[in-house]
C-alpha cells in the first residue's frame, strides 16, 4: 500500500561507475575538468600537469593521490583528473512527479594538495560569501546536470568552483548523501517527507544557518535544539554566534576558527538568512 520512489538505473549506474559519469558530464556538455583513461594518460600534455588519481569505484575519498601525468600510472581501475585550486561545494537536488527542488548550496572550503576531503573539514550551509549570482548558477546547474542523468528522488551534485568564478562538475551521488542533512537544516525541510509535501518545490531558501565538523565522540541526537552528530556534527542556528557558542557546548573545546571568524564580524542588523523566510 506504500508507492515507491527509486532512482533510476540510468542515474544509478553513474553513480557506481566515475568512468561511465565522466563520460556522460562530458557527453552532456556539462562543464568539468579534463580527465584521462589509463590508456590514454602516456600521450597526454603537458607531463607535468598536476592530476589527482581516482579509483572508478571509490566513495570517500579513498585511495586517491596526486600526481604529475608522466609519474600517475594509473591502473585499469583508476582515471587522472586535472587539478585545480578553487572552493567545493554541494547542491541536493530532488525530483519526482511532483516537480523538482533545490536545496541551497553547501559550501566545503578551498581544496588543498594534501587532499583533505570536505567530509573530514568544516562545512557551512548557506555559503558563507552570501553570492547570489553563484548561488543561483549552482542551482540551475545541479538541477540540470539532475535532469540530463534523468535522477528520481535525491541527487547530489558536487562542484569546484575556480578561483576565476567558473563552476566544473565534479560528480554526481545518486543516494542519499553526506550533506544533505546540513542543507536540510538549513532549509528546515525533512529530506525523506518531500513526496508528501508537493507544494514544497522549486529553490528552497536558507531559513537558519547550519554548520558541520568531523565528530569523534558520541552520538547527539537532538531534533528540539537542531543537533545531530554521528561520525560529523552537524547543527543549525540563526545566527553565526549561535552556531559558535552550540558547536563549543558540544563538543567542549573551541568552536572551529573559521566559524568563530565568522561569529565576530556577524553584522549587528541580524543574520542575513533571517529575510529568507519570507522567499519561500
Amino acid at each position: 500500500g506504500y508507492a515507491v520512489l527509486a532512482q533510476s538505473a540510468f542515474a544509478a549506474r553513474l553513480g557506481v561507475d566515475k568512468f561511465r559519469m565522466r563520460s556522460f558530464l562530458q557527453r552532456s556538455g556539462l562543464s568539468s575538468l579534463p580527465w584521462w583513461l589509463p590508456g590514454d594518460v602516456a600521450a597526454a600534455t603537458p607531463p607535468e600537469a598536476t592530476v589527482v588519481v581516482k579509483a572508478r569505484s571509490g566513495t570517500q575519498s579513498a585511495g586517491i593521490r596526486l600526481a604529475t601525468l608522466r609519474t600517475a600510472a594509473p591502473s585499469d581501475g583508476e582515471f587522472c583528473e586535472l587539478y585545480a585550486d578553487g572552493t567545493e561545494y554541494s547542491v541536493m537536488v530532488y525530483r519526482d512527479d511532483a516537480g523538482d527542488a533545490t536545496l541551497p548550496p553547501v559550501w566545503k572550503g578551498t581544496v588543498s594538495r594534501d587532499l583533505v576531503p570536505p567530509w573530514r573539514r568544516l562545512r557551512l550551509c548557506p555559503a558563507p560569501a552570501q553570492d547570489h549570482e553563484l548561488d543561483e548558477t549552482l542551482r540551475a546547474r545541479g538541477l540540470r546536470t539532475a535532469v540530463a542523468a534523468r535522477s528520481a528522488g535525491w541527487v547530489e551534485v558536487e562542484f569546484l568552483v575556480t578561483a576565476a568564478g567558473t563552476p566544473h562538475v565534479l560528480e554526481i551521488n545518486p543516494r542519499v548523501a553526506g550533506t544533505m542533512r546540513i542543507a536540510s537544516l538549513a532549509a528546515g525541510v525533512l529530506p525523506f517527507g518531500m513526496h508528501r509535501t508537493p507544494a514544497i518545490r522549486g529553490h528552497l531558501a536558507a531559513v537558519r544557518y547550519a554548520a558541520e565538523v568531523p565528530h569523534d565522540g558520541p552520538a547527539v541526537i537532538d531534533p528540539v535544539r537542531s543537533i545531530y552528530s554521528t561520525s560529523r556534527l552537524t547543527l543549525a542556528a540563526h545566527s553565526y554566534r549561535d552556531l559558535a557558542a552550540t558547536l563549543s557546548e558540544v563538543t567542549g573545546g573551541p568552536a572551529d576558527a573559521a566559524l568563530a571568524r565568522l561569529a565576530a564580524s556577524e553584522d549587528r542588523a541580524g543574520p542575513a538568512v533571517a529575510s529568507a523566510a519570507s522567499q519561500r
